[in-house]
C-alpha cells in the first residue's frame, strides 16, 4: 500500500516539473539580429521585479512610457497556481528587468487521474513427511530398514501491475506574462504609428506621424509633445510616415531641432533637443 502511495503522489506532482513560462514563451526579438537588440537594450540588471496586474494593456503602457520595452509573452492555461520562482526562474533566462504577470480562475474541472497499483505475489509452502522403507540383501539374510523423513518447499509467484483512478477535480487558470528590458534613451523619446482613419478622414490628410505614447523624460516629453499630436515637419522636411521621420531623427542625434504637430486642428511648432545616438 506504501508503494501504492507513492507512485500516486509522484504522478499527482509530476506536472510541476516544467516551467510553462518557457514552454509557452515568445521572444518578440527573434525577428531582429543579436546586436541590433543589444545597440537598443542596457543589459539585465541580474535580478528581476514581478508586477501583479489586474489590467495588463494600462500597466504594460505604463512600463513603456517609463523607458522599458517588452522583450517576451507567455500565455497559457493550466490547472492549479503558478510560483513567482517560476516566473524568476524564466525571468533570468530570457534578461528581463520586471516581469508583468496576471493570472484569472477560469472554472472546474471533473476528471480523474490514474495511479499504479503493485499487487505483491503469492507465496505458498508446501511440507511433506512420511516413512522410508528399504530392503536390504546379504549373506542370504534379508532385512527391512525404515527411516522417517519431513521437508518443506516453498514457491512464489511474480507480482503484477494493476491501474486505477482517482476521481479529482481540475481548477483552471489562465496566466499571461510579459517580460520586459530598460531600453537606451530613444533619441526623440515616443512611439508613433501612421495616421488612423478617422484623422485622415478629420484632417484630410494621409502624411505624418501620430504619437501614440511619449516616454518620460525623454526629449519629446521634455518639449511637451503630447500622446495624440501628429507630426507633420522635422525640421524644414515634410513628415511623410513614421518610418521616414525615424530615419530623419537619426541623422540629427544629439541637435537642436524644431519639430511641428498637428494638435486638435492647430500647427504649433516645438523646439526639442535630441538624445545623442547610443
Amino acid at each position: 500500500m506504501k508503494t501504492s502511495v507513492i507512485l500516486l503522489i509522484a504522478l499527482l506532482s509530476s506536472g510541476c516539473a516544467s516551467n510553462d513560462f518557457s514552454k509557452f514563451y515568445h521572444d518578440n526579438t527573434s525577428t531582429e539580429p543579436a546586436d541590433a537588440v543589444a545597440k537598443r537594450l542596457y543589459p539585465y540588471t541580474g535580478s528581476t521585479q514581478i508586477l501583479s496586474t489586474k489590467n495588463h494593456d494600462a500597466d504594460a503602457e505604463n512600463l513603456t512610457a517609463r523607458g522599458f520595452v517588452c522583450i517576451g509573452f507567455s500565455a497559457f492555461e493550466g490547472a492549479g497556481a503558478v510560483t513567482e520562482k517560476q516566473l524568476k526562474q524564466h525571468a533570468a533566462k530570457v534578461g528581463a528587468d520586471i516581469v508583468l504577470w496576471g493570472s484569472s480562475y477560469l472554472g472546474a474541472e471533473q476528471g480523474a487521474v490514474p495511479f499504479l497499483q503493485y499487487n505483491p505475489g503469492q507465496v505458498s509452502t508446501t511440507t511433506s513427511s512420511g516413512t522410508a522403507h528399504v530392503n536390504m540383501h546379504g549373506g542370504g539374510d534379508r532385512s527391512t530398514v525404515s527411516a522417517n523423513y519431513s521437508g518443506t518447499s516453498t514457491t512464489t509467484t511474480p507480482g503484477t501491475f494493476s491501474t486505477h483512478f482517482v476521481p479529482r477535480t481540475f481548477h483552471r487558470y489562465g496566466h499571461s506574462a510579459t517580460f520586459w528590458r530598460r531600453s537606451k534613451p530613444r533619441t526623440l523619446g515616443v512611439y508613433w504609428e501612421v495616421l488612423p482613419n478617422t484623422l485622415r478622414e478629420q484632417f484630410a490628410r494621409n502624411t505624418g506621424a501620430y504619437v501614440t505614447l511619449v516616454i518620460i523624460d525623454s526629449p519629446a516629453f521634455r518639449a511637451n509633445i503630447l500622446k495624440g499630436d501628429i507630426i507633420t515637419h522635422i525640421g524644414d522636411v515634410e513628415v511623410m510616415s513614421p518610418a521616414e521621420a525615424g530615419k530623419q531623427l537619426e541623422g540629427l542625434a544629439g541637435q537642436n531641432v524644431r519639430i511641428r504637430v498637428l494638435r486638435k486642428g492647430q500647427l504649433v511648432d516645438v523646439e526639442v533637443q535630441l538624445n545623442p545616438p547610443t
